[in-house]
């Protein structure tokens, strides 16, 4: 799911998205949820973000925006798990 609004969304619907309704889904389907922006290490956020992709027990895409990174990111996803 993208980090920050895109064009024809309203501000912030994202982040309430997420909060609102799949963080608290993953949670009780027993699952912790992470975003990229949830990462508070010093290595470069690139690298975080693909050893997480590739090592979560489960990803969830929200393709409604075609953000070329989430498309890249579940392209690697899909090709590794």
């Amino acid at each position: 799911m993208p980090i920050g609004n895109k064009e024809g969304y309203k501000d912030l619907v994202i982040l309430k998205e997420y909060t609102h309704l799949i963080k608290p889904a993953v949670i009780k389907a027993g699952f912790d949820p992470l975003r990229a922006d949830d990462i508070k290490t010093t290595n470069h956020i690139v690298l975080d973000i693909i050893r997480k992709i590739i090592d979560s027990d489960m990803a969830l895409c929200d393709l409604s925006s075609q953000n070329p990174n989430v498309l890249y990111e579940l392209g690697i996803r899909q090709s590794l798990r």
